[in-house]
């Protein structure tokens, strides 16, 4: 693995990890979700490419090794311009195709953001435990009814790590009961210690133009065990663009490194290949 710094549009360093790949099918960016960064996607990326195709993770401004002052009123706007930022830097700019982009979690809301506002010549989103672009009301209810007091209190104190604040708390959240409690350990320590408050609620209402997003390939992925995007969720976002769903059946909602995540990234591999072989046929 690889570890390079984008120099962003706003003068701060942009982390992106990277995995090359021989025989390159085609180029993947992985987009994180709240309290997570880069790291996350990594199982994936070491098995996208060993299977042909070069991926990157980037991290956020407020994630991982990005920073750039304080992330609790980062929006989502922002947040697509450090995609934007990646995407020139690392492809456009070295006459490289656009990558496809898969999104997790609020990094689907952050994917459908940066296609709405710059309009690129995106090829495929993959967008993984969506937020709907219709809104995702029904995920803060969804979060509320397992963690309502702790959550109350965190978004009173601008604090919306209060509910992940240990490990069995973040366990319930993002995995499955099957996911080895001292593996939970140490994802638990990963985690961000901050979040944006503005982001999510930005997204419990319509956040992008359907008409601008639904012109792009757009897949979708749940987790058939995921507390938060549940399945009519993940319905709900297919249904806004006429999406494929692709169902993980032994994940929760990291579905990326779940006890299911080879599985999930079998299914979504074959129909990447399917769809590659089609476009290089022509």
């Amino acid at each position: 693995m690889q570890e390079v710094f984008v120099k962003s549009s706003s003068g701060f360093d942009i982390q992106v990890l990277h995995y090359p790949a021989k025989n390159q099918k085609q180029s993947i960016l992985f987009v994180h979700g709240g309290f997570h960064a880069a790291w996350c996607w990594e199982l994936w990326m070491q098995y996208f490419a060993k299977n042909g195709y070069q991926t990157m993770a980037i991290s956020l401004r407020g994630h991982g090794k990005t920073t750039s002052g304080s992330s609790w009123f980062y929006s989502l706007s922002q947040w697509a311009q450090d995609v934007r930022d990646v995407v020139q830097d690392q492809f456009l700019s070295k006459n490289l195709e656009h990558p496809i982009i898969i999104g997790h979690s609020a990094g689907t809301g952050v994917t459908q953001k940066y296609l709405d506002l710059f309009q690129p010549k995106c090829p495929l989103a993959v967008l993984v435990c969506p937020f709907p672009g219709s809104g995702g009301m029904q995920i803060m209810i969804n979060w509320a009814s397992t963690r309502f007091l702790p959550l109350f209190i965190g978004m009173l104190l601008l604090n919306p790590y209060l509910p992940l604040s240990n490990p069995d708390l973040a366990k319930e959240v993002f995995l499955t009961k099957e996911f080895p409690d001292d593996q939970a350990q140490v994802f638990h320590q990963k985690l961000e210690k901050s979040e944006s408050v503005l982001a999510p609620m930005s997204m419990t209402s319509r956040y992008v133009n359907l008409e601008r997003v639904k012109k792009y390939r757009i897949w979708v992925v749940g987790g058939k065990q995921d507390v938060l995007m549940t399945e009519s969720v993940v319905k709900k976002c297919a249904s806004d663009y006429g999406s494929p769903i692709i169902w993980a059946d032994k994940c929760g909602h990291n579905v990326m490194m779940d006890v299911g995540w080879q599985q999930a990234a079998k299914q979504l591999l074959d129909k990447l290949d399917d769809w590659y072989q089609s476009q290089f046929s022509k």
